[in-house]
């Protein structure tokens, strides 16, 4: 996975006031779902933070342990502005 330097689809402009409000609340939900960042979700949530922070995406896996936790936000959540599911080959 890698950081990506373009949006994954036309990005809703957000202010920082919402950028950090998204950024708790994903932080929330992989922190919920997870009790631990310990291994790859770990590293997935700093790209997935960073990309939020800064109005880029980040490419996951469909059954990433990261993707099945933000699940919860609902599919209309900023989050998936900045996610990059990859097809399976």
């Amino acid at each position: 996975m890698k950081p990506v330097a373009r949006p994954a689809k036309p990005a809703r402009v957000l202010s920082s006031v919402q950028r950090i409000d998204a950024i708790e609340e994903v932080y929330g939900a992989v922190l919920n779902a997870t009790n631990s960042f310990y291994g790859r979700v770990g590293g997935d949530l700093a790209y997935l933070l960073g990309a939020i922070a800064k109005g880029t995406s980040c490419q996951f896996r469909p059954g990433s342990a990261i993707v099945r936790a933000l699940r919860v936000l609902g599919q209309d959540h900023v989050v998936w502005d900045h996610i990059t599911i990859e097809r399976d080959e």
